[in-house]
């Protein structure tokens, strides 16, 4: 049986009335309980924030600023080399995390946001908005 749990202080209560209908049917003992953080990024976030890698590396490709090789060569940008080399590294820099595995839900919104100023600023190039979620539901 699964049960969500909604964590608040130190009381753990379940989140919605089905739960709480599956909780009252437990009788009075001691359980084992696998815990996974629901807060974690989405499938649909994942693959929004790959199709956004994969637009940033054309527009990073289309203005013309290229990642340099170990031996001075030109890189065209990919979706992969985004993603290890800008998102990851800023991931890194802003939350101390280095997968985005361990995004949750709420850092997406800031990832967005530092990524297109930082680019705006330093560059003056315009980020594409992140993917709509309509586009993976």
């Amino acid at each position: 049986m699964k049960i969500t749990i909604k964590k608040i202080g130190d009381v753990a209560i379940p989140a919605h009335d089905s739960d709480k209908e599956s909780w009252q049917r437990f009788s009075d003992a001691e359980y084992v309980i696998d815990i996974k953080n629901l807060d974690t990024r989405t499938v649909a976030q994942n693959a929004a924030l790959h199709k956004w890698c994969e637009q940033i590396a054309y527009t990073l490709n289309k203005e013309g600023l290229k990642m340099t090789g170990l031996f001075n060569n030109d890189i065209d940008w990919t979706m992969l080399l985004v993603k290890e080399q800008i998102v990851k590294s800023i991931l890194k820099k802003t939350l101390n995390i280095n997968s985005t595995t361990k995004l949750m839900k709420k850092d997406i919104d800031g990832l967005v946001m530092y990524l297109t100023k930082a680019f705006g600023e330093r560059f003056g190039v315009q980020m594409p908005p992140f993917p709509s979620r309509e586009l993976f539901e």
